[in-house]
């Protein structure tokens, strides 16, 4: 190897560890001194002197904030329902409603009595999980109409809930 091949590798390794240093400070890992984490470098009279701190720090994790996820939603306007299989879930408000628990069709039949609903005259969602039977959904739209919820009270959302969601 000559001269001159040997100063294009040199300079290329050195372009090449730049660019890697330059890489790892954009991505947020420290390059540097290689003091480890935590080293605190000050200099004293030009001689660079290190403070690494001798006990070590405890990180102790945030236990996760646990909420209840059977919260009973307000029925008083309208009932969310969800039809999962050949059984119903009673499903949250939200735009996309997540379950608050299994339902029986007589519970249905109860809470749809109750419900006054909201100002467009709705007073029923229903949702489809993925496994939804249409017999399901059968029984379900003559149990709401045999409660007196005409069919025009009655949303059947298009889209799909997932029940795998936590």
């Amino acid at each position: 190897m000559n001269k001159t091949a040997r100063r294009v590798v040199y300079g290329g390794a050195a372009l090449a560890m730049i660019s890697l240093g330059l890489l790892l400070s954009q991505l947020g890992l420290p390059f540097g001194a290689g003091l480890g984490p935590g080293a605190d470098v000050s200099l004293n009279d030009g001689q660079a002197t290190t403070n690494v701190p001798t006990t070590p720090s405890i990180i102790t994790p945030t236990p996760p904030v646990e909420t209840d996820q059977h919260d009973q939603p307000d029925t008083t306007e309208l009932i969310t329902i969800i039809v999962v299989g050949k059984g119903y879930h009673w499903g949250t408000n939200d735009p996309i409603p997540s379950s608050a628990g299994p339902l029986t069709l007589d519970q249905i039949r109860e809470k749809a009595k109750a419900t006054k609903g909201n100002p467009q005259g709705l007073r029923a969602r229903v949702f489809r999980a993925g496994s939804a039977l249409p017999s399901a959904e059968n029984e379900l739209v003559q149990a709401l109409e045999a409660e007196g919820l005409p069919s025009a009270s009655i949303l059947f959302e298009q889209r799909i809930i997932d029940m795998a969601q936590p």
